[in-house]
């Protein structure tokens, strides 16, 4: 499968990852803030009890198939694909912006020249920050994901349960979500566009996307956004 497939199938993946953690994350911060908020989930206590446990379900098992080696489609393999560094020489970036652009031959020229080719130490930067978060991964979602949810164990309890969930830091997996979508748009940026693969700091605390009024762009910013508008009346 060529590189623009497996990073539009990682975009998907890790897009839903950040869209099920911030949705439990919103709901879950708004209902312990404002009484009213909470009071209004419990008017349907079953439907949001089920809700919530969706979606952190669904964020580990998302999480899951991203970083797990197992899966078809993962961080791993995009990588892989990536390490063709021809894919983003300037020949071919020169190549895709004349099928995309009627008057490419005006100005390509001077953007060609402007353009980032990556070496092996960019990639290998990039490699360094995924090996660092799949051990983060590995170490305390991986078994959550494994034993409780990919695989349910009757043998387990709700005390191993809470323990795993308990040890499972909810900045960490803030930092996590948010860094794979900026993995995903630094190498499409780097793709299209020729800029320099270097991945930046961003937003990743739902309690601060909750405080702020601009409208995002990111998934995480999204979702956030609108569990705070279906809940502004109820927001003190």
């Amino acid at each position: 499968m060529s590189f623009k497939s497996e990073l539009e199938i990682f975009r998907n993946e890790a897009n839903e990852a950040a869209q099920f953690l911030y949705g439990f994350l919103a709901v879950r911060a708004l209902a312990s803030a404002h009484p009213r908020v909470l009071k209004r989930v419990n008017t349907a206590p079953l439907f949001w009890a089920t809700t919530l446990g969706s979606l952190q379900k669904s964020a580990f098992i998302a999480l899951g198939r991203i970083f797990d080696n197992d899966s078809p489609h993962n961080i791993a393999r995009l990588l892989g694909t990536a390490e063709d560094l021809k894919i983003f020489s300037k020949e071919e970036l020169g190549r895709r912006k004349q099928e995309t652009s009627q008057n490419a031959a005006e100005w390509l020229e001077e953007y060609l020249a402007r353009a980032h080719e990556p070496s092996k130490q960019d990639m290998r930067k990039l490699r360094n920050q995924v090996r660092d978060w799949r051990r983060v991964y590995e170490a305390n979602s991986k078994p959550l994901r494994d034993r409780f949810y990919a695989h349910r164990d009757l043998t387990n309890d709700a005390e191993e349960l809470h323990a795993l969930l308990a040890s499972t830091k909810v900045e960490e997996l803030e930092r996590m979500c948010v860094f794979l979508i900026s993995l995903q748009e630094t190498l499409l940026e780097l793709y299209e566009n020729g800029r320099e693969p270097v991945i930046g700091q961003q937003i990743h605390s739902v309690h601060e996307m909750l405080s702020t009024d601009h409208p995002g762009r990111s998934a995480p910013e999204l979702v956030v956004k609108q569990v705070r508008e279906f809940f502004q009346d109820d927001i003190q």
